[in-house]
C-alpha cells in the first residue's frame, strides 16, 4: 500500500495474500486486510491468494468477503477472484470472465456470493452438474460426482 501509486503508474499488479496467517513471514509484517482495498483504489490490478497449502484453498472465498468487510469494493473483490488472476498469469483469453469461447466452470449461489450466508446451489464444471439441488426441504445439495481436477484437489460428497 506504500508504493500503490507507483505500482499503478507502471501497471504491476499485486496478488495479496494470504490474509488468515500469522506475520511471520517477511512479506506479511506489515500486512493489514485493508490495504488491498488502498491498493485497488490506487487503480492497482489485485487478486486474491491464500498461498494454498499455507491457508486451504477454500478459504479463498472468505478472504475476499474480509476484503470487503475492510473497505473493498464487492465488484472488485469478485474480479481479484476472476479476471484478474487470469490476466496476470496471462490465460485471460480462455478462462476468467463468463464470455463465448472461453473455459467456464460454473457456481450457482443462493445469493450474493460474498455474503456469509450465501451457500452452493449447483456446480458445473466442464458443462457437467457435479453438485446439484436435491429439491428437499433442507435444500442441501448433492454430489452428482466426483471431480479430480488440479492435483489431489477433489469434490467431497
Amino acid at each position: 500500500h506504500k508504493i500503490a501509486d507507483v505500482l499503478a503508474e507502471k501497471g504491476i499488479p499485486v496478488i495479496f495474500g494470504p490474509m488468515l496467517t500469522s506475520r511471520s513471514k517477511v512479506e506479511l509484517r506489515d500486512r493489514g486486510i485493508g490495504n488491498l482495498a488502498l491498493i485497488a483504489e490506487a487503480g492497482v490490478t489485485v487478486a486474491i491468494t491464500t498461498d494454498h497449502p499455507v491457508v486451504p484453498i477454500d478459504q479463498l472465498r472468505l478472504q475476499a468477503i474480509l476484503a470487503v468487510s475492510e473497505g473493498l469494493d464487492p465488484k472488485t473483490a469478485l474480479e481479484a477472484l476472476t479476471v484478474n488472476p487470469a490476466a496476470i498469469l496471462r490465460l485471460d483469453d480462455r478462462v476468467g470472465a463468463l464470455e463465448t469461447g472461453r473455459d467456464a466452470d460454473i457456481v450457482v449461489w443462493s445469493g450474493d456470493p460474498l455474503a456469509i450466508d450465501s451457500r452452493v446451489e449447483r456446480v458445473l464444471i466442464g458443462g457437467r452438474d457435479v453438485i446439484e439441488p436435491t429439491g428437499a426441504d433442507d435444500a442441501t445439495p448433492r454430489v452428482v460426482e466426483r471431480w479430480e481436477r488440479f492435483g489431489r484437489t477433489s469434490w467431497r460428497g
